[in-house]
């Protein structure tokens, strides 16, 4: 008994020194792409949480090509968009740990480049929707989106 309220203090300790408070009506959408070369898929995870950090909705999606990591991470970012649009879930924040990614989306560079297509894309949605901001996420704090980009891998189609 004493060793599980000691795992679950410390687990509380460690979720709550990631996670950042939103102010109310605002809502946190944290995005991940897995890959398999052998089998030549990837997957995309998503994960919204309203500003106390409760799941509004989720997605794991399985695509038929193993892309390069910088091209699976942006559509990531790009179908975490579509769904915030699509569900009603905005302002909202993104967060990501693809630091090329982020990077090249906050400084608003597209490159002339398969990613440059879909950046311009995701700055489009950006510039027209009630997004807040792409910030970079610590892999460590991602994992609810990794799991389910993971997940994705096993799976044909896209589960909302």
């Amino acid at each position: 008994m004493f060793f599980m309220l000691n795992w679950q203090s410390s687990v509380k300790l460690r979720l709550s020194s990631i996670w950042e408070v939103l102010p109310a009506g605002v809502f946190k959408i944290n995005t991940d792409a897995a890959l398999n070369f052998r089998n030549n898929i990837s997957g995309i995870g998503v994960a919204i949480r309203d500003c106390n950090g409760h799941v509004m909705a989720s997605l794991c999606q399985h695509i038929g090509t193993a892309y390069q990591p910088q091209i699976a991470e942006t559509l990531a970012i790009l179908r975490c968009l579509k769904l915030a649009v699509e569900t009603g879930l905005v302002p909202a924040v993104v967060e990501s740990d693809a630091l090329s990614v982020v990077n090249a989306i906050t400084s608003k560079m597209v490159p002339n480049t398969e990613v440059g297509m879909v950046i311009h894309d995701i700055l489009c949605i950006l510039r027209n929707s009630n997004f807040i901001s792409v910030k970079l996420l610590p892999r460590l704090a991602n994992k609810v989106s990794h799991s389910l980009a993971r997940l994705a891998l096993g799976y044909v189609g896209e589960f909302v």
